[in-house]
């Protein structure tokens, strides 16, 4: 397998919640203002040609982690680069600094839009040729049965559903990624066994009427959110947790985990 060429966000953020999307697919959020760095691999969500990056700032209440003084702050890049080598100065593809002076916080936040050059062959990806629109009741009820499924796989501990479930999901970041999908669904599988088979093992109830479902890319992809914004399905075995976020697409007539 060729070594993939990867797009990267990185994110510096202090006193701001902030939610980032591609391509209308929200990909991080955070709703405290806790100071943190984070780097995350965009190719799964992006398409050839342009992507666009939209980021959300939003104000909270003063954040503990700051220094007395100490104001707001956001910074984003968005690199390429191979897997492996350091990306060089030309690897920045997108940058943004939120200058709080040029664009005022208020009540409602910022929200500032981006195009990502994308240079490189990426996809085509499932949640891409989707059905648009909607989700209908039945398919509002086809979602919450895939995630009463996911969690009973859990309580069951039935590492093989588990995996299944997320199939596509692994071939896809597989292959944005440069691995076999094969290879991650075995280390899924690896990790799951060494927290379900303990005695300590357990999986918080599921709260279908508390779940909320977020149609983005038009409603080619839903993201399944638990109370809180929490993931919808959570094992822990003693101090060790697994959390099941996932987003489904439509898939030759079943909803199925793309993300």
């Amino acid at each position: 397998m060729p070594v993939p060429v990867l797009y990267v966000l990185e994110i510096q953020c202090h006193g701001l919640a902030t939610d980032i999307s591609v391509n209308d697919i929200s990909v991080t959020r955070a709703r405290s203002g806790t100071g943190r760095t984070l780097q995350l691999k965009l190719t799964p969500w992006l398409t050839e040609g342009t992507s666009q990056i939209d980021a959300i700032l939003r104000p909270v209440p003063t954040d503990p982690s700051l220094p007395p003084g100490a104001a707001p702050a956001f910074r984003l890049r968005v690199i390429r680069g191979v897997l492996g080598q350091e990306p060089g100065p030309d690897g920045e593809l997108v940058r943004y600094v939120w200058d709080a002076e040029v664009e005022p916080l208020g009540p409602r936040g910022v929200r500032w839009s981006g195009t990502i050059p994308v240079t490189d062959e990426v996809g085509p990806w499932t949640w891409q040729s989707a059905p648009a629109g909607g989700p209908t009741d039945d398919d509002v009820a086809a979602i919450l049965d895939l995630a009463r499924t996911l969690h009973s796989a859990a309580e069951r501990r039935d590492v093989e559903t588990i995996v299944e479930l997320h199939r596509v999901r692994n071939e896809e970041m597989g292959g944005a990624l440069g691995v076999p999908g094969e290879q991650l669904a075995e280390e899924q599988a690896v990790a799951l066994r060494g927290l379900m088979d303990t005695d300590g093992w357990e999986v918080a109830p599921l709260d279908l009427d508390a779940l909320t479902l977020d149609p983005q890319a038009g409603g080619r992809i839903v993201a399944v959110h638990g109370p809180g914004d929490f993931p919808p399905v959570i094992g822990r075995s003693g101090e060790r947790t697994i959390a099941f976020r996932f987003s489904a697409s439509l898939v030759g007539g079943a909803w199925t985990i793309v993300r």
